[in-house]
C-alpha cells in the first residue's frame, strides 16, 4: 500500500504538458511519452500543478515516487498506476531509477471515446494511486507500450490505431482500479468534484 508522506509546497500553475502554456508540442489529443522524458530536464520533481482539460495515467514499472494528489501525499514503489483526473492538484518526486510512461489525453476526446460504455468514463473519474503485482503491471505495461508505439509511428491509419491503443488502456485501467481494494486517495475534493460535474454537463 502507498505510505503517506509529508505535504509538498503548494505552487499550481495550469499547464498544458508541465512546464508548457502553449499549444507548440501538442499534436494530438493524446501524448504518450517517458517519465523520465521531462523528468529528467527537472531534477526528477515535478511541481504541484493542474491541467484544466487534461487527463493523465502515469505506469510506474521501476523506481519510487512521492506523489501529491490534492490533499493526499503518497510514497509509491514501482510498479504502481497514479490516475490524475483534470483540475486535481498533483505532483512527483521520482527517484533518479524511475522508469515507466506518462500518457495524456484531452478530456473531452477521452468522454466520447468512452462514451458508449456505460460505467467505464466513471471509473476514470476519481485521483487514484495504487500499487500493482506483476500480472496487472505486465498488463498495463503492454497496453501503454502499444500506445507509445502507435503515438509514434507515421503508418497508414495511425489515428485510429492509436484510438485503439487508449481505449484499450482506458479499460485496463479502469478494471484494475474497479476491482482494487486500495482507497487512497479516494474521493476528489469538494469543489473539485462540482467543476467535474459542471464541465461533463458542458
Amino acid at each position: 500500500m502507498p505510505e503517506t508522506i509529508n505535504d509538498f509546497s503548494p505552487s499550481l500553475p495550469n499547464y498544458q504538458l508541465y512546464g508548457e502554456n502553449g499549444q507548440e508540442s501538442w499534436l494530438d489529443w493524446v501524448h504518450c511519452e517517458l517519465i523520465a522524458d521531462r523528468s529528467r530536464l527537472h531534477d526528477w520533481e515535478i511541481k504541484p500543478h493542474r491541467h484544466e482539460m487534461l487527463c493523465q495515467l502515469l505506469l510506474i514499472t521501476q523506481g519510487e515516487a512521492e506523489v501529491m494528489l490534492d490533499d493526499q501525499h503518497l510514497r509509491l514503489r514501482g510498479p504502481a498506476l497514479v490516475l490524475v483526473p483534470p483540475l486535481v492538484a498533483h505532483g512527483f518526486s521520482f527517484s533518479e531509477s524511475t522508469i515507466g510512461h506518462v500518457v495524456t489525453i484531452e478530456e473531452v476526446q477521452l468522454r466520447q471515446q468512452l462514451l458508449p460504455f456505460q460505467g467505464l468514463q466513471s471509473a476514470l473519474s476519481q485521483a487514484r494511486a495504487i500499487e500493482l503485482d506483476a500480472i496487472a503491471s505486465l498488463e498495463l505495461d503492454t497496453a501503454t507500450r502499444l500506445l507509445r508505439k502507435e503515438f509514434l509511428s507515421t503508418d497508414r491509419w495511425r489515428m485510429a490505431a492509436l484510438t485503439s491503443a487508449v481505449l484499450g488502456l482506458a479499460l485496463a485501467a479502469a478494471r484494475l482500479l474497479h476491482s482494487s481494494a486500495a482507497t487512497q486517495p479516494g474521493q476528489p475534493s469538494r469543489s473539485i468534484g462540482h467543476l467535474q460535474r459542471y464541465k461533463a454537463l458542458i
